[in-house]
This record gives C-alpha cells, structure tokens and sequence, in this order.
C-alpha cells in the first residue's frame, strides 16, 4: 500500500527523522562508562572534548540529518520506482518476456537507477559539507560527529526515501538502500585521496580535511587498507550484523535502550570492526587490543555483570593509558541506534492510514538520561 504525502507532512517527517538521528547520537554520548570514549561520566582519552562538546555537536546537526531525510522523502515521492528497487531482492525477479528485451530492458532500469543513485548522492555530499561546517562552529572546530554525520545522514536520507515511496523502512531497506546509493565510493574516493590531498572535483571534504592533511579513514587505508565509513555504508553496515542490531532491536522492542544495551552493542562493534580512530592512534596492534579487551569483556558478561563491568574499568583505564579511542565503533553504534528506532517508529506504516498522510506524530519517548545541563 502506498504512503501517501504532502507537503506539510512531508516535512513533519522529516524532522521526525531528524530528531531520531539527534537521539541516537545523544543515546551513544550519555551511555556509559565506554572505555577510552566521552560519556556522561568523562571524557575517556579525550582532552579537547567532553560530554557539553558532544552535546552541543548532536544537536547542531539536526538541520543537517531533516535535510537528509528530506531530500530522501522529495525524491522517494517524485519517483517511487527508484527506492523500491532496493527491495527488490525481497521479491525476487517478475521480469516477463523475451530473453534480449528482458535484459534490455533490465540494463536500461539499472542505469537510470544508478543515475538518480548519483544525483542523490551528490545532493547528500552538499548537505554533508554544510553539516560539517554546523559542527565545527558549535564545537570551536573539534571532530566530534564527523564519522555519524556520514554513516547517519546515509540512513536518515534512505529511510525518507523509502517512506516517500510508501515503503515501510525497515533496518535492513534502509541500509539496503543507502548502500546501493553509495555503492563504489570507497575505490572512487579513497585511492584519490592520497594521490594528491584532493579529489578529481578539487575538494577536501571527502577525505582529507580543508588544509590539505589526511583524515583518519584517509590515513587508514593509505596505512592499513581499511575502507572506513565508506566501505561499512556500501556494505549496508554489515558489522551490525555481528548481534549489535539485534541487541539494539530487542531493547528498542521493550522501549528501552539503556546503557546495557549500549555498552554491550558496543563491546560486539569492538570485536570486529577496522576501527580507523585506533588505527590513526596506535595501529595494528592498538586494534588487536582492543579488539582481546572487547572479547574479554564479554565473555565475563558484558556490563551486566559485576565482572564485567570491573573488566570494563581496567579497558578505560589501559585505553587512557594508550590514548586509544574507539571512535569508529561508536559510530556505528549511533547508526545501530538510529536504524532500531525508525523502525519502531514506523513500524506498520503502510497499514491502513500511514502516520505520514495523517499528519500524526507518535511522540519519541525518552530512553536516556541525560544531565540536565544538555542545552536544548
């Protein structure tokens, strides 16, 4: 059944999408203790940002994940076609006719797919640059959110997609989706990013930063090939698929993604994932200690077990120690976050009369406990 729209709504929704993204950002910041990251109980191997700096960075970018949601949610609307065909997989091929026209005709729809795919991407990259500047100005020019703001606005932008199409947005479309829009970006992007410290465009804001000098996904792959952000997008975030956004899906079910369930997402993102933000700090074996802490941690239960959280305190004192952060995880949990609730959110939204075309807002419960200090 299709969701219908309008303008009014349209933008409700958006900034609906947008609100999600902010909390998922706050949800990671206040969870804790996170060894060697910023939570509400420190700032872990960070002296130049705390928990205000996080905070004040989160909610900067909220314009910034609404547009992305917004433009996802025009073009869902003005060519439901093109979001769909990443459900496409769901249902199997219904392609009828003769072999030489069936696969005319399929090469002609993957092209014009790729082409929006392209022109949507493009539009994401803009909102992305301008996001960034929103970030730095609220946090004096500290790299708090740089890895969300990509890895989120993907999934912010495809969930509006599939909603303007009338698709429910489940996790899975939505990764499905944001991966197929960003599909080839890791081999176009970053080989370029070393050649010369910018892009065929003549632009930093895809690797490198405004002064010429590398990011850390872009020191990463020159140093250790690790794909980054990039590569986790356009494989659909698969490093979720390691039990952290079923632990994520499971405590949003009960309305509740508590600390616990942060922590211990979090600990399974450790296990697995190239973190960049360790490799830019302590290499390989940085990654590989993290990587033996993590398991430790949960093989004595995680943080619900007095063990394990006397295991997670000795991770954030050696973590300090080493100065290591593992920023990228955190990311990603933020992702895994914003990917559980959507889809709760809206969840049945093509049955009967959407929430979109009714303009109805269910309202987005509060789950963390901030300090009252979080400026709104």
């Amino acid at each position: 059944m299709r969701i219908g729209t309008c303008a009014g709504s349209e933008a409700d929704t958006a900034e609906r999408i947008g609100r999600l993204a902010v909390r998922a950002l706050l949800r990671e910041v206040a969870a804790g203790p996170k060894p060697g990251l910023v939570d509400r109980f420190g700032s872990g191997s960070h002296d130049d940002m705390d928990f205000m700096t996080f905070s004040d960075s989160a909610l900067a970018l909220g314009p910034s994940f609404a547009a992305c949601a917004r433009e996802g949610l025009e073009r869902g609307r003005s060519d439901p076609g093109w979001p769909a065909a990443a459900t496409a997989a769901e249902r199997g091929s219904a392609a009828t006719g003769p072999a030489g026209s069936q696969t005319t005709l399929v090469q002609a729809a993957d092209a014009a797919v790729k082409a929006a795919d392209a022109a949507f991407l493009a539009a994401l990259r803009l909102i992305g640059i301008q996001g960034e500047k929103e970030m730095f100005a609220a946090t004096g020019g500290i790299n708090t959110h740089k890895g969300a703001l990509f890895l989120v606005g993907f999934q912010a932008a495809a969930a509006g997609a599939l909603l303007g199409a009338g698709i429910p947005p489940t996790a899975d479309r939505i990764r499905r989706l944001a991966a197929r829009v960003a599909r080839g970006i890791a081999d176009r992007e970053l080989p370029a990013a070393y050649a010369n410290g910018t892009f065929a465009d003549g632009t930093h804001a895809k690797g490198t930063l405004a002064d010429g000098t590398d990011t850390h996904g872009a020191a990463a792959f020159r140093a250790h090939g690790s794909r980054g952000i990039r590569g986790e997008v356009e494989s659909g975030l698969s490093s979720l698929d390691s039990g952290a956004l079923a632990l994520l899906r499971s405590a949003s079910s009960h309305g509740n993604i508590d600390d616990t369930a942060c922590v211990d997402t979090l600990l399974l993102l450790m296990t697995i994932v190239d973190d960049t933000t360790v490799l830019h700090r302590g290499g390989a074996d940085a990654l590989a200690f993290v990587r033996r802490s993590a398991f430790a941690a949960l093989a004595l239960g995680g943080s619900a077990t007095a063990e394990g959280r006397a295991e997670l305190g000795r991770m954030g004192r050696e973590f300090e120690a080493r100065r290591i952060s593992p920023g990228g995880s955190a990311d990603l949990l933020s992702a895994g976050i914003f990917l559980a609730e959507t889809e709760r959110e809206f969840a049945g939204s093509a049955r009967g009369h959407s929430a979109i075309s009714s303009g109805a807002r269910r309202p987005i419960k509060h789950h963390c406990r901030h300090p009252g200090a979080v400026r709104a």
